[in-house]
């Protein structure tokens, strides 16, 4: 069912105990409709953990005797902080709602190695990603599309500026804006996500039959705000069967959650704490995606997540920042990103 902007902003403000409701009763109805056949995407990060602590709060509810399914797609890039989480908040589930869960790892048939060096690096943001693979990677087919990219022209002739790259970025990456192509330094690619989490996720549904429940917010990006004016929650159209039940969350409701739970969290987030402005932060990571992602990494503001990642994890840095490893040194420097 389609939302508007206007319902997700009078969501987004809603008090915690409502949203926690309201999430429990999306929950609800996406697992029963699929006769509890569910399992949640588990990233073992502080916005998973607060999902499957919602989940597990309905399965204890409703005394359901089958075990909950996280399930963890090892991208291979996580950090060592978060791999052993998996297991604390696994015992913390089954001891606190005492309720069958399975903890279950998939992996991608590729390596790290192999999709930055020979499919592209994952640098600025997903949108800007793609627009200079395809301009890296000029065809007949994509004209109208780089041209696009470049111009901020459509087919038509009329102007859509959001979809222009902006001007510091092609003249860094010295644009022709000539034929709307250019050859780049070094590989650019958005797709790392699909092949380390999503295909992985995607052949564990076909092969089980079933359907997932994952913790993305709208707020995390214009795309999955998109995404959910089209669908809402829950989506259950066939080949597309989704549940987003904490989708109108932010990241405030995500810390103050953990603090009225007291759930855990990775060590690699620190503590929360309240600031003197009220606002709630972690002392340590604020998020844990992929360690080697350098999306967004161009707007950090001080310390870096790679100097972070340096006294976090030095092997691991090393590996990132070498030639033999990821060959990741010069592309930061190139961006001029402190490592």
């Amino acid at each position: 069912m389609k939302q508007t902007r206007e319902d997700l902003k009078e969501m987004q403000s809603w008090n915690l105990d409502r949203k926690i409701m309201v999430a429990e009763t999306r929950i609800l109805e996406w697992c029963s409709k699929l006769d509890w056949n569910v399992y949640v995407a588990f990233s073992g990060g502080k916005d998973s953990c607060v999902l499957a602590n919602l989940v597990a709060s309905v399965w204890s509810a409703y005394d359901i005797k089958e075990p909950l399914n996280l399930v963890f797609s090892d991208t291979g890039m996580e950090y060592i902080g978060i791999i052993k989480h998996l297991d604390i908040y696994k015992k913390y589930l089954i001891d606190k709602y005492d309720i069958k869960v399975n903890l279950i790892k998939v992996r991608s048939e590729y390596n790290t190695h192999t999709i930055y060096k020979e499919i592209g690096y994952p640098i600025l943001s997903k949108k800007i990603a793609r627009q200079l693979r395809d301009i890296s990677n000029p065809t007949d087919k994509n004209y109208n599309t780089r041209k696009l990219y470049v111009t901020g022209i459509k087919k038509d002739g009329t102007k859509a500026k959001s979809f222009k790259l902006a001007e510091k970025w092609q003249k860094l990456f010295k644009i022709n804006k000539e034929n709307y192509s250019a050859e780049l330094p070094f590989k650019v690619s958005e797709k790392c996500c699909d092949y380390f989490k999503k295909a992985p996720l995607k052949k564990y549904e076909k092969e089980t039959g079933q359907s997932p429940i994952i913790g993305t917010m709208t707020d995390d990006s214009q795309s999955r705000e998109q995404s959910w004016l089209i669908t809402g929650c829950n989506n259950f159209a066939e080949g597309h069967k989704q549940s987003k039940p904490i989708s109108f969350y932010l990241q405030q409701d995500i810390l103050a959650y953990i603090i009225k739970y007291n759930i855990p969290i990775s060590i690699v987030y620190g503590e929360v704490v309240e600031k003197l402005d009220g606002k709630l932060i972690t002392t340590g990571e604020h998020n844990t995606g992929c360690k080697y992602c350098m999306f967004g990494s161009h707007m950090e503001k001080g310390e870096t997540r790679f100097e972070r990642l340096k006294k976090l994890e030095p092997k691991s840095y090393d590996y990132a920042m070498s030639e033999e490893g990821l060959g990741m040194a010069k592309i930061l420097d190139f961006l001029n990103i402190k490592r």
